[in-house]
């Protein structure tokens, strides 16, 4: 519940940024439609293979080129609001961490517990501040 809480409070925080900065309401915009288009440009290249033979490849080829050319710009973008806003690019997009900094970021009454359904298995990781503990169930 806690991590959860954490995550309500950044989006809260980011939504207030965009709402009292036109600026930044206009790249959370672009962001948002760059996503959108990259999204039904991926449908599009998936419904390609439905197509005949040499129409589907034409056709997958241009689709994959213009979605290149999209997540290129979205890559920009996002470098132009982190250099602009950087806590703003912090709140909004996650990134992978490990369980080291995990554990510094804990204090010394929380833990995290992530569990992952792994066919007929379930993965158990939990961390402290000072532990880091895996287990796997049947």
């Amino acid at each position: 519940m806690i991590l959860s809480a954490a995550a309500d409070a950044a989006s809260a925080q980011a939504v207030q940024a965009t709402q009292t900065d036109p600026a930044l309401r206009s790249f959370e915009q672009r962001e948002i439609l760059l996503n959108d288009q990259i999204e039904l440009l991926q449908r599009k290249i998936k419904a390609s293979f439905a197509g005949a033979q040499d129409d589907g490849v034409r056709r997958r080829t241009s689709l994959q080129a213009d979605e290149a050319a999209k997540r290129s710009e979205l890559s920009r973008l996002q470098q132009e609001i982190d250099q602009s806003y950087p806590a703003y690019g912090e709140l909004t997009r996650a990134r992978a961490i490990g369980s080291a900094e995990v554990e510094g970021l804990l204090g010394p009454d929380e833990a995290m517990l992530l569990i992952i359904p792994n066919g007929h298995v379930t993965d158990l990781f939990a961390l402290t501040s000072d532990r880091f503990e895996w287990t796997r169930t049947s």
